[in-house]
Formats: structure tokens, C-alpha cells, sequence
């Protein structure tokens, strides 16, 4: 059994909304809400890129990839997916400057 407690201690360690944490909490359970969260924080070992195929070929995306010297790999199963490898971790510089993303601005 959990409490409020240990919803506000995951929420600050993994850095979400407390009711996002509740409501996983509540759902799945205290365990694998944790392991949720923690799945989340962590980074993917490749990203995923669906092709077009109406558009061009998962070769022809992979070659205009590679020509720009980022690996690829195309799936095996299925011809409209390629992955990108992750190299890392890298380090990222801090700085003063910040980014702000509003989805509203026109």
C-alpha cells in the first residue's frame, strides 16, 4: 500500500506533476508506476523513423542518411521503418540563454 508520501517523493524524484504520479500511482499500482516513471526518464537506445513509402524507400532514406554520415538501420520485418542509433551520453553545456515553445504564438 502507498500513501501521499510516496507519491510526492516520486514526483520529485523523477521530476513530473504530483497528479501525474497519482494517477499512476492509482492505476498501475506503486511498483510498476515507479517503473514507469523511471522507463521514462531513461533514454532509448535508438530512435524510430516511420518512412514514407509513397514518398521514397527505407534504402533510399537509409543511402541520403548515410550520405550525411548518420548511421542508420533499416528494420527487418517491417520496410517502412529505419532507427537511428543513439551515441551518448553526451554532455550538454549549460547556459543562460533559455528556449521558450509556444504552441499558440502565430
Amino acid at each position: 500500500m502507498y500513501g501521499v508520501s510516496d507519491i510526492y517523493y516520486a514526483a520529485e524524484e523523477y521530476d513530473f506533476k504530483f497528479s501525474l504520479v497519482e494517477f499512476l500511482f492509482d492505476t498501475y499500482g506503486a511498483e510498476r508506476a515507479v517503473k514507469i516513471l523511471h522507463n521514462l526518464k531513461t533514454p532509448v537506445e535508438k530512435y524510430a523513423l516511420r518512412v514514407n513509402t509513397l514518398k521514397t524507400t527505407s534504402q533510399d532514406l537509409k543511402e541520403m542518411l548515410q550520405a550525411q554520415s548518420i548511421d542508420v538501420l533499416v528494420d527487418r520485418e517491417f520496410n517502412d521503418i529505419v532507427y537511428i542509433p543513439i551515441k551518448g551520453p553526451n554532455t550538454i553545456r549549460e547556459s543562460d540563454k533559455i528556449i521558450v515553445a509556444d504552441k499558440f504564438r502565430r
